[in-house]
């Protein structure tokens, strides 16, 4: 790569994706990064009231994990619908 392969490049500015996450407004980059992951992830661990857990127990750690992992499975399964049809998967409440 050289000086002259980058010096036409753009890159386009999107407005971020924002979900709510308690009394937060929680913004996240667009399908092309894990934006829409991290998101989902926090509107399925704000359904299970990780505020009470104890920090970094076993049942937050479990919480947390097993929420990015149903996150990161409807990525894999919506990514490409989104990117085609202009939908975020079932994390934008």
């Amino acid at each position: 790569m050289t000086a002259e392969d980058l010096a036409g490049f753009r890159a386009d500015i999107e407005a971020p994706q924002k979900i709510r996450y308690g009394d937060l407004d929680v913004y996240g980059c667009g399908p092309w990064c894990q934006g829409p992951m991290v998101l989902e992830t926090l509107n399925i661990l704000e359904n299970l009231d990780v505020g009470r857990m104890d920090h970094n127990s076993p049942a937050y750690i479990d919480a947390v994990t097993e929420a990015m992992k149903l996150a990161a499975a409807d990525r894999e399964s919506n990514s490409m619908v989104s990117a085609v049809f202009g939908t975020f998967g079932s994390w934008q409440k």
